[in-house]
């Protein structure tokens, strides 16, 4: 398959461009090329998607597949204005932000109420209204797509730290403040499961509305998982010091 990714250069971008490639496809990335460096084995297309002919050097190109990353709907709109065409499957990864109560468990993607999408005029999100952008590119590209609603990704060259804080603060040992109580519900969704999982929905030609997160743990599973995964990881070094010391 011909396979565009606007975005490519980090984290879920990238590690969907690298599986898709691995996969044998033909990827390319069109991204600015600000962020970092694309995937190894997939075409590079420099785009600015602020501008109203940001996408021009993707004019006259073919794809079998899209998959946009993108939280500001203007950029959105212009995507699927200049890209979106019948036949091509297209990818919108979005987020459970977009759900107006995030409190109450077992609601469905599909039915599940969303906030109010920010107005038509406003082109770019910002963290205030992160949720409410992701609602209006959502409606952008239409119901006739794959839309992934993720949680919080967690993975190799995950930028925020959000996840990797938790077994680096806990590696380094003593008492740990964590937010909540030990019953509370904590989901996530490794980046390297979440991008199989978006490039296998272009091979088959999935649709729909979906939730892209991990399976439920306790809030106090959570650190106790992490507290034996970073003792391992600690282990692993001390013995390959120890070989390397006596070598």
């Amino acid at each position: 398959m011909r396979i565009l990714v606007l975005g490519g250069s980090q984290f879920l971008g990238r590690a969907v461009a690298s599986h898709a490639c691995a996969g044998g496809h033909d990827v390319t990335c069109a991204v600015r090329g600000l962020a970092g460096p694309i995937a190894a084995g997939a075409r590079f297309v420099r785009i600015d998607r602020d501008l109203a002919d940001g996408l021009a050097p993707l004019a006259g190109e073919t794809f079998d597949a899209v998959v946009d990353v993108a939280r500001h709907p203007g950029q959105v709109r212009r995507a699927v204005a200049a890209l979106k065409q019948p036949g091509v499957h297209w990818t919108f990864v979005s987020t459970i932000s977009v759900y107006a109560d995030n409190r109450v468990p077992g609601q469905r993607a599909d039915t599940a109420p969303l906030r109010e999408p920010v107005a038509a005029e406003i082109k770019h999100s910002s963290e205030a209204i992160y949720g409410a952008a992701k609602v209006a590119c959502e409606q952008a590209v239409g119901d006739d797509a794959f839309i992934c609603r993720a949680g919080l990704i967690a993975g190799p060259e995950d930028p925020t730290g959000r996840f990797a804080y938790w077994p680096a603060r806990l590696a380094r040992g003593g008492e740990v403040l964590a937010p909540g109580s030990p019953e509370d519900a904590v989901q996530f969704i490794d980046v390297r499961d979440l991008a199989p999982w978006i490039v296998h929905a272009a091979e088959t030609g999935l649709t729909g509305i979906y939730d892209g997160i991990g399976p439920i743990r306790t809030r106090g599973e959570f650190p106790e998982r992490m507290r034996i995964g970073a003792e391992r990881v600690l282990h692993l070094h001390l013995g390959r010091s120890r070989l390397s010391g006596s070598a």
